[in-house]
């Protein structure tokens, strides 16, 4: 069964606009995966401690042990989380959410599947998980809350609900 990988920046974005159980709904999954890298880079932040209840033991996001140097190759445009992110996928049948574009490419190129917070949404309204009034609510809060801004066509789709 294939796992859903998650990058900091995507993580982060999603813990602070309050998307992480509509985001496990989409997916239709229990839990998200973290490498290490991740963990570390989240722990840097306040987002961490506020949400330490989702990274204990038994919580929604699981951070993976990925320590096979010889696997990992360096991808030195990108950061640390989206590199261990990307190199654990690239021997697995997982899925990666991630928005940096940088990292998605470089992803694709491994024929790594991905999702964008955009498509996450997409996706969600598609299955029927994202309402109208929802949508806005996540859009709202991904901008006051994450800084997330959505290009003015992407938006217009996410909201249209005709």
């Amino acid at each position: 069964m294939a796992k859903v990988i998650v990058d900091t920046g995507f993580l982060s974005s999603v813990l602070k606009a309050g998307l992480l159980e509509t985001t496990l709904e989409i997916i239709e999954k229990r839990c998200l995966f973290i490498t290490e890298e991740v963990e570390s880079e989240l722990k840097k932040c306040r987002l961490y401690a506020d949400h330490q209840n989702k990274f204990s033991k038994g919580g929604p996001i699981i951070t993976l042990n990925f320590k096979r140097e010889e696997e990992k190759e360096e991808l030195s445009t990108l950061g640390s989380g989206e590199e261990s992110c990307i190199n654990y996928c690239r021997k697995k049948d997982n899925r990666l959410l991630i928005d940096d574009r940088e990292a998605k490419r470089k992803a694709k190129e491994y024929g790594i599947k991905t999702l964008t917070i955009p498509d996450l949404l997409f996706l969600g309204k598609k299955k029927g998980v994202v309402e109208q009034e929802d949508m806005k609510y996540f859009i709202k809060n991904l901008k006051m809350k994450d800084n997330y801004l959505f290009p003015n066509e992407i938006k217009k789709a996410l909201l249209d609900y005709d």
